[in-house]
């Protein structure tokens, strides 16, 4: 909701002396989310850092001489206070 309008301002403002500024903008929030993207991380390891979701995917890994899971699992905690 925000994007399109942040964007048509810096349009409207800088077409006139800067008609590059919009791919400018473009790449520079492209780069913001890569590397916002890049801090995150997949849990793989339960609270105690023992693999406890190996066994719930055991018929996915069936006859590919695999060990642990194929399919990472996201898990969403509540904070604790």
């Amino acid at each position: 909701m925000i994007g399109p309008a942040l964007f048509g301002f810096v349009y409207a403002s800088t077409v006139a002396w800067f008609p590059q500024g919009i791919f400018f903008i473009s790449a520079s929030s492209l780069l913001i989310a890569l590397l916002c993207l890049s801090l995150m991380r997949l849990d793989v390891h339960g609270p105690s850092g023992v693999s406890d979701i190996g066994d719930d995917n055991e018929e996915l890994n069936a006859g590919t001489g695999e060990e642990g899971p194929l399919i990472p699992q996201i898990r969403i905690t509540a904070a604790e206070d």
